[in-house]
């Protein structure tokens, strides 16, 4: 288990281990500004930062840096990862890869359409089975071979320009859920970018989770749950008393585990919701 915590001044972090079994301190580490939370593969965590290199940076789980790589352009995302490489996307819509093990360069593509108007990567890459989808300015998901960088699909998901950018997608063996703000939940198969299907009600821009045949997305206000054929399955709305207001759950993800799911809310609570709301 590992946190990132910022400090008041943004110009560090400090990476934290606590137990699983008690939540003991094992040790911390601190770290220039992260731009996200870490992506942990086979014992080891990389993070990218906003450094005055935008470094990327590889840690054992007992704190011990194995290398930082400078990257020639500005970090935006946090890190995805797999076993033979880490990615992450800057704010000129490339995808920067480094070797996992060495932290060596592999490639920089151009990934997501350039926008004038903010960093066309906005949403962290998620990567699997050889492939990064990744989620542009342009209200766009854009499919890449991990290997080079090449570009196999681009999908609009949105198809109005509402200037909204996408979050990760959830990716399962062959569809990538996106939760949009004006487009819904939309799934995409994986194959050749086209649109399976997507919700009627308006999402949200905070990541979807997948897990035993459904999918989950945070709403301002509430939890929605779908099965993978885009029949609803339960809404579940959260008030936070201590503020006295809707509680923004789109502030956070949501995430699936041992069949319940997971939400923070803007007082600082964690709820738990069964599988069947």
């Amino acid at each position: 288990l590992l946190a990132v915590t910022r400090g008041p001044d943004y110009e560090q972090a400090t990476l934290t281990a606590p137990a699983r079994s008690d939540g003991s301190i094992q040790w911390t580490e601190t770290v220039p500004d992260v731009t996200g939370s870490p992506a942990v593969v086979d014992g080891t965590c990389y993070l990218a930062t906003r450094d005055e290199d935008n470094a990327v940076y590889a840690y054992t789980l007992d704190g011990t840096q194995q290398w930082s790589t400078p990257i020639d352009g500005e970090c935006y995302t946090a890190t995805c990862a797999d076993r033979d490489g880490v990615y992450v996307g800057l704010t000129d819509g490339r995808i920067a890869a480094l070797d996992a093990t060495t932290g060596e360069p592999r490639w920089s593509e151009q990934i997501a359409t350039p926008e004038e108007c903010c960093p066309d990567i906005q949403g962290t890459p998620t990567v699997a089975d050889g492939r990064l989808y990744v989620p542009g300015i342009a209200e766009e998901l854009v499919a890449a071979d991990t290997a080079d960088g090449t570009v196999l699909w681009r999908t609009t998901v949105v198809d109005e320009d509402y200037g909204n950018a996408i979050p990760s997608p959830a990716v399962t063996a062959d569809t990538a859920y996106v939760n949009t703000y004006h487009g819904g939940l939309v799934a995409i198969d994986i194959s050749d970018g086209s649109i399976h299907w997507r919700s009627a009600e308006n999402g949200d821009n905070q990541p979807p989770a997948v897990g035993d045949g459904g999918v989950v997305v945070p709403r301002n206000d509430s939890v929605v749950a779908y099965d993978t054929g885009d029949k609803h399955a339960w809404t579940i709305e959260i008030t936070v008393p201590d503020i006295g207001m809707a509680g923004y759950i789109m502030d956070t993800e949501v995430a699936l585990a041992h069949g319940m799911c997971y939400v923070g809310t803007a007082d600082g609570r964690i709820y738990a919701i069964g599988a069947s709301g």
